[in-house]
């Protein structure tokens, strides 16, 4: 936050990070991360184990969570339509019916950058690495 005024209310109303992101998990899946136990982050480990160690892992995580949740930063940006094609476009990837290149390449071009799902895929990194998970490329 860098609204002093807003930081102000958040103080007068006597508002905790708790209470911020409880408001907040309604439009934003970082802040939904934080109030319902971190469950996508789990996922994500899980996923991660999954796929296996180094980047083949991380990469076949990311599209799986992309391909299963509309990425709350890229609804914000371009809206919920731009989201959902986005994410259909993961489930093509993850079926193998789509190219990732491909699909990375357009992703760039439209500006679409999924970095809720980014920001979640690192905190599912945090605990596979936890659990034994092997960083292998």
């Amino acid at each position: 936050m860098h609204d002093p005024a807003a930081i102000e209310e958040l103080k007068r109303r006597q508002m905790t990070l708790a209470d911020v992101m409880l408001y907040s998990a309604r439009n934003d899946m970082v802040a939904r991360e934080w109030v319902n136990g971190f469950s996508l982050t789990r996922r994500g480990a899980d996923l991660l184990h999954a796929y296996g160690g180094g980047c083949g892992g991380v990469t076949g995580a990311f599209i799986d969570l992309l391909a299963s949740e509309p990425d709350t930063f890229v609804v914000k940006k371009h809206g919920p339509d731009v989201a959902g094609m986005t994410m259909r476009k993961a489930q093509e990837v993850r079926d193998g019916l789509r190219d990732i290149a491909a699909f990375d390449q357009e992703c760039i071009d439209a500006g679409i950058n999924p970095g809720s799902i980014a920001d979640i895929i690192i905190a599912s990194l945090y605990i596979a690495l936890g659990e034994g998970w092997a960083w292998d490329c």
